[in-house]
C-alpha cells in the first residue's frame, strides 16, 4: 500500500573535482573520508527531525544521498538543518577542496515499500525520480520544491520560499517549482572553485580511493545521470533487457506501460543498493557508447542479411568506404565483424548509418533495419543514439 512521502533528494557540488583534486594530491585515501563526511551531514540532518538512518535513508551515493521524510514540513527542516551544518563546516575552510556545496530537489507523492526475500527494500512511484529531477535544477545552496512539497508547507515556511516558477522536466513535462536559498554563499564558492582550474593530473599509480569511488573520483550510480540516460534509452524499447539486469520480473501480459512508468520502476528496483545503481549506470553506458552499440545491435543482423560478397561491398562502397581498405568477405561473421572494428577505431561519421539505411531498403523484412530507417527519417543529423 502506497503512502504519501516527501522524498529529498541532495547532491554535492563539484564532487568529482575535489575528490580528483584529494587523489592528484597523493591523499586518495580521504576522498573514503569525504563520503564518510557527507554521510555525517545526512545524520546529522535526520537527528534535528527525530529520523533514523534505517527508516529514512532510501540509497547513498558517494556525493550524495536519497531520504524518504513523513511530510514537506520534515522535509524542510531536514534541509535547513543540514545546509546549516555544510555552511558551519565552510565558514573553517580556506580552500575549495574543504568546502562542501549541496543542492537539492524534494518532491511529495505516492511511495509503495515493501521488501524483498534478500530483505531489501523496492519502491514503487514517481516520486522518487521526481526529486532527482527537481535537485538537478536547484542552486548550489538552495532547495527546489515541488508544488505538492509547497503547499503542505506550514504558513511561516513558506515565506522562505519564492515561487512559483516553470522548469522543464523530461520530454515535454513542465514542473510548477519554489525554491529556497538556504546558503546565499554557496554560489559564489562553487564559482572560486571553477576559478581554481582542473586538479593537476593523477599519479601514475596508487591505492584506489576508498568509499565506492573510482580513481577518478566519479560516484558509483549517479541517480541523475541515470535518469537522463534512461529518458535518452527511451526511443530503444529495450527495457525487458534492463528489467532482467536487475532481476525484474516483466509486467503482465497485456498491460501497456508508458516509458515514465518503465523508467520509474527501473529506477526504483536500481536505488536497492549502490551495486545495483552502479550496475544499471555502467549497462546505459555501454548502451550509450555509439560504436559498441552498433557492434552490439547491427551486426548481427549485417551478417544475416548480407551473405554474399557482392552486396555487402557495394554497399559500403557506396557508403563512403574506401574499396581498398574493405577487408576479403571470406565469411559473412568476419567480413561485418571487421567493419564494426573500423567503426569503433574511427572511421569517418555517417557512414555506418548510411550502410544501415541502405540495408533497410534492401531488407524491408527485418524489424531493426526498419527501426533504424524510422528513427533516422525523424532524427536528421543524429550520430549517437539509435534504437535497436
Amino acid at each position: 500500500m502506497a503512502d504519501i512521502r516527501t522524498i529529498v533528494e541532495l547532491d554535492m557540488v563539484g564532487y568529482s573535482n575535489i575528490a580528483a583534486f584529494l587523489n592528484a594530491a597523493g591523499t586518495a585515501e580521504y576522498v573514503g573520508e569525504l563520503n564518510g563526511q557527507i554521510r555525517g551531514f545526512i545524520g546529522h540532518a535526520l537527528e534535528k527531525i527525530a529520523g533514523t538512518w534505517q527508516e529514512n535513508v532510501i540509497t547513498t551515493t558517494g556525493d550524495g544521498g536519497i531520504v524518504s521524510l513523513p511530510n514537506p514540513d520534515a522535509a524542510n527542516e531536514f534541509a535547513t538543518a543540514f545546509f546549516a551544518a555544510a555552511r558551519d563546516h565552510n565558514k573553517r575552510q580556506d580552500h575549495f577542496a574543504g568546502r562542501r556545496i549541496f543542492r537539492m530537489g524534494a518532491a511529495t507523492g505516492d511511495l509503495a515499500v515493501s521488501t524483498r526475500a534478500d530483505g531489501a527494500r523496492e519502491y514503487a512511484g514517481m516520486v522518487i525520480a521526481k526529486a532527482v529531477r527537481l535537485e538537478a535544477s536547484a542552486r548550489p545552496g538552495g532547495l527546489v520544491v515541488d508544488d505538492a512539497t509547497y503547499d503542505g508547507l506550514e504558513k511561516t515556511a513558506k515565506t522562505y520560499y519564492d515561487g512559483p516558477e516553470k522548469v522543464p522536466g523530461k520530454h515535454s513535462e513542465v514542473f510548477k517549482v519554489y525554491r529556497r536559498q538556504s546558503d546565499p554563499d554557496a554560489p559564489g564558492q562553487v564559482e572560486d572553485q571553477r576559478r581554481a582550474g582542473p586538479p593537476p593530473p593523477a599519479p601514475p599509480s596508487g591505492p584506489s580511493p576508498p568509499g565506492g569511488s573510482g580513481g577518478d573520483g566519479e560516484p558509483p550510480g549517479d541517480p541523475r545521470k541515470i535518469l537522463e540516460m534512461l529518458e535518452r534509452y527511451a526511443e530503444r524499447k529495450e527495457y525487458p533487457r534492463l528489467r532482467k539486469l536487475l532481476g525484474m520480473q516483466d509486467p503482465p501480459q497485456g498491460e501497456e506501460r508508458s516509458d515514465s512508468s518503465e523508467e520509474a520502476a527501473i529506477f526504483n528496483r536500481a536505488l536497492a543498493s549502490q551495486e545495483a545503481l552502479a550496475a544499471l549506470q555502467k549497462d546505459l553506458e555501454r548502451a550509450m557508447d555509439y560504436p559498441t552499440f552498433l557492434r552490439e545491435r547491427y551486426q548481427r543482423e549485417l551478417v544475416v542479411c548480407f551473405q554474399e560478397p557482392t552486396p555487402a561491398r557495394n554497399t559500403l562502397i557506396a557508403a563512403g568506404f574506401d574499396p581498398y581498405l574493405i577487408p576479403p568477405f571470406n565469411t559473412p561473421a568476419d567480413f561485418w565483424r571487421v567493419v564494426c572494428e573500423s567503426v569503433a577505431n574511427g572511421a569517418p561519421p555517417g557512414r555506418f548509418e548510411f550502410v544501415l539505411e541502405q540495408a533497410a531498403e534492401m531488407f524491408a523484412f527485418n524489424e531493426k533495419f526498419r527501426r533504424f530507417k524510422e528513427w533516422s527519417r525523424r532524427n536528421p543529423g543524429a550520430t549517437r543514439i539509435r534504437p535497436d
